[in-house]
């Protein structure tokens, strides 16, 4: 357990409710969203709103002074600040995101130099997934790789890259290492999320002890309460899916401002007037929240699991991602159907609309999300009904 000293860490200080601190971002995210995508990366002044907020902390566990907020209210925050801008969101997912990874499953030495001073807490992001490689030395790993994809960097303090173990078959780890110890390249060039900032980087013959590391395949969490205790993968899916319905949430927002403004396309009546858009809207909107609650359903479920001790079973990963990958379908179409409604409103410069139909289309295309994702859990799934 960590061991911090009072004097690095005054009293924490009573915050309030982490959504509500969400919104009060949202003046300032919004009117950075054009220049945010423009440099390809969060501005400082929003990086500086969401750092007195706190909430790039909010899973850091209570006693290394920081929130540990419940998995469900993690997905209110990453929902709410993704429907002001996608970009911003999904960069704020991935930092908080690898805070928190961190902050649970690195060794005390590591936490104590990430988080043990509250008034100077780290930022992390990176790439987890195994695509460099690693050799043990005495007391960790020197480790080389090129990574893509990097959201969040340009803002991190550590530098998470993964990678596999030489001379083991299934060993793994990600690597937390000073950003100075990493070479970033750019690279970004897309479409979608643009203000994201997932760029290239390169580590090469990087020196790491074995706290500064852990198993994202067999996610091992040494301190804090249960909303850090799913498995790596399940974690990360959950995050992900709270981003896309965040985008969705925006754009049947802005669809509902234009059908108000009295939008038509002469002859045809107002769109808010019309039954086939109220019909549409209804079912549209009806299928969100469907996929949303059977998303928080099966985050609870895991939640309620860990807090009895009980195990989290393959068909409960499995269905977390399953239904992750359903939210991001139904999250793109109902996108793409809003923007559709939305005429030549959807097609101006600087339209928010035109802004989440691309980036939804750039975040269902993500590795843990894309099709793919159904072909692996479908066995498990089969399972389920053959056992019943």
């Amino acid at each position: 357990m960590s061991t911090l000293s009072e004097s690095a860490n005054p009293p924490v200080p009573v915050l309030a409710d982490p959504v509500e601190r969400a919104k009060s971002l949202r003046s300032i995210i919004e009117a950075e969203a054009d220049r945010t995508n423009e440099i390809g990366q969060l501005s400082e002044s929003v990086v500086g709103a969401i750092r007195e907020t706190e909430l790039f902390w909010m899973n850091v566990p209570a006693e290394l002074g920081g929130e540990d907020l419940p998995m469900k209210k993690r997905f209110e925050v990453y929902e709410e600040i993704a429907s002001y801008d996608g970009s911003t969101g999904w960069a704020f997912m991935v930092l908080a995101g690898f805070v928190g990874y961190s902050a649970v499953g690195l060794g005390e030495s590591a936490v104590q130099a990430l988080y043990g001073d509250r008034n100077n807490r780290a930022l992390a992001a990176g790439f987890a997934a195994p695509t460099g490689k690693a050799v043990r030395t005495e007391d960790g790993y020197r480790l080389s790789g090129s990574y893509r994809f990097g959201s969040g960097t340009l803002h991190a303090d550590y530098i998470a890259a993964g990678a596999a173990i030489e001379g083991e078959e299934s060993g793994t780890l990600t690597a937390f290492l000073r950003r100075d110890e990493t070479k970033q390249l750019g690279g970004w060039d897309v479409f979608g999320l643009k203000g994201s900032g997932s760029i290239d980087y390169t580590v090469e013959d990087g020196l790491v002890t074995a706290d500064y590391t852990f198993d994202p395949a067999n996610y091992v969490p040494l301190r804090g309460g249960v909303g850090g205790r799913m498995d790596f993968v399940s974690t990360a899916v959950t995050y992900h899916t709270a981003v896309a319905l965040g985008i969705a949430k925006r754009a049947l927002q802005e669809i509902v401002k234009i059908a108000d403004s009295g939008r038509a396309r002469p002859p045809a009546p107002k769109i808010i007037d019309q039954q086939r858009f109220l019909h549409d809207f209804a079912s549209r909107e009806a299928y969100l929240a469907a996929v949303r609650a059977l998303m928080i359903e099966n985050v609870e479920g895991m939640r309620a699991k860990l807090e009895d001790d009980e195990e989290i079973t393959d068909f409960d990963r499995a269905r977390l991602r399953q239904t992750a990958h359903t939210a991001h379908s139904v999250a793109r179409e109902t996108v793409q159907w809003a923007y559709g409604w939305g005429g030549t409103a959807s097609i101006r410069d600087g339209s928010k609309l035109g802004r989440c139909l691309l980036d939804i289309q750039v975040a269902i295309q993500h590795a843990l999300i894309d099709h793919t994702n159904l072909d692996d859990v479908a066995p498990t799934i089969l399972d389920h009904y053959r056992s019943e």
